[in-house]
């Protein structure tokens, strides 16, 4: 019987329908079983179904889920607070939404608002967002060659996605980031940092600026931010809270609801309680080292790269006798782990959710010499 879904991502429709999942395991409605590399599509940093965040939000669906925009929650101005103090920014100011991208969108909305300017900078290869101004004109592409004086006084905000680089891991050197970032708040212009992959311990810290010596003015988060859930949010700095021009206006359906909120101070009282940012940084090495002793004995393995658990690797070239990635991430899925891949860089994705075990990594390494042999 053919399918009443639309399918618009470009992947194969014939899947099996995941029938349940716990942690870090999926399993389909016929009896099989992996475990899941991607943490869904990087959201599920506690694993899947993580008792705490299904509690918060069905006690919050209980009681109200949902108040429209103009009304707000106990809970709703509890979970700000705390993103706000582990996002860096403590005394800053905090809008709940839906999606990254819409985070995104809107912190750039409020850098053009604050300065007054168009212009903006981001590091080549980032992401950023699925629609709009992300994507549009008045963009400055950096590398490693720019020079901060290339970037002139007229430039809004330098929007820094700290690594992620559409799952291929490319990490920004320190020395680009800190003098972008330095040169564009010296002249006027805001950091804005783009965390709805890189925040909530994917990269063995907090958030994925903290890498580097910068402070950012406004953060965009999502992905971890709800564990599944769907919900980003937009962190601002005082300062900038204060700068907004009065007659500013955002407003969505589902902004500040409450059964979103209730997940996002789950997430972060799970984390906290539980170590898993400290945990990440552990186990994220881990990974790496069982990965560079695959490398170490198969030649198709060109490079391993990450911070914490976001891990890609990299292997030789298709045109020079290389496995194809997509080939390997078959493979593996065969043999019960289910990773990412990007055939155009031929490269695999590894974005496991923080409770990934010891015993799960050795296997995938186990795994993955078997798929490249």
């Amino acid at each position: 019987m053919p399918s009443s879904r639309l399918n618009l991502t470009g992947l194969d429709p014939a899947v099996p329908s995941v029938a349940s999942a716990l942690g870090a395991v999926l399993h389909d409605d016929a009896g099989g079983r992996w475990v899941d590399w991607e943490a869904g599509v990087w959201c599920a940093g506690l694993g899947h179904q993580h008792p705490a965040v299904v509690r918060a939000v069905s006690e919050q669906l209980s009681a109200v889920g949902h108040v429209g925009y103009r009304w707000t929650h106990p809970v709703v101005e509890q979970a700000a607070t705390r993103l706000a103090e582990v996002a860096g920014l403590p005394d800053g100011r905090v809008v709940f939404l839906s999606s990254g991208s819409e985070a995104v969108e809107l912190a750039i909305r409020l850098a053009h608002a604050v300065t007054g300017r168009q212009r903006l900078a981001r590091i080549a290869g980032n992401y950023l967002a699925a629609y709009g101004a992300a994507r549009g004109p008045g963009w400055t592409e950096l590398t490693e060659r720019t020079v901060e004086h290339r970037l002139g006084p007229d430039v809004a905000a330098f929007v820094l996605e700290p690594g992620n680089a559409s799952g291929t891991v490319d990490l920004p050197s320190r020395d680009l980031v800190e003098s972008v970032a330095r040169g564009v708040q010296n002249g006027g212009g805001l950091l804005v940092v783009d965390e709805v992959t890189t925040g909530f311990g994917r990269t063995g810290r907090w958030f994925g600026y903290q890498h580097y010596a910068v402070r950012p003015d406004i953060v965009a988060v999502g992905k971890g931010a709800g564990n599944g859930y769907p919900v980003s949010a937009v962190v601002v700095s005082e300062e900038v809270a204060a700068r907004l021009p009065p007659d500013f206006r955002h407003a969505q359906s589902h902004q500040d609801d409450p059964a979103a909120a209730a997940a996002v101070l789950a997430v972060i009282d799970t984390m906290q309680r539980d170590g898993l940012v400290e945990r990440s940084a552990i186990l994220g090495q881990r990974l790496r080292t069982a990965l560079l002793a695959v490398a170490g004995s198969a030649g198709e393995i060109t490079e391993v790269r990450g911070r914490g658990l976001m891990c890609a690797v990299s292997l030789r070239p298709v045109d020079q006798g290389g496995p194809a990635a997509a080939e390997v991430q078959r493979r593996l899925a065969a043999a019960g782990h289910l990773v990412g891949a990007n055939p155009a860089r031929n490269c695999l994705r590894l974005y496991p959710p923080l409770v990934i075990g010891e015993e799960q990594i050795d296997a995938l390494a186990q795994a993955l010499r078997g798929a490249l042999a």
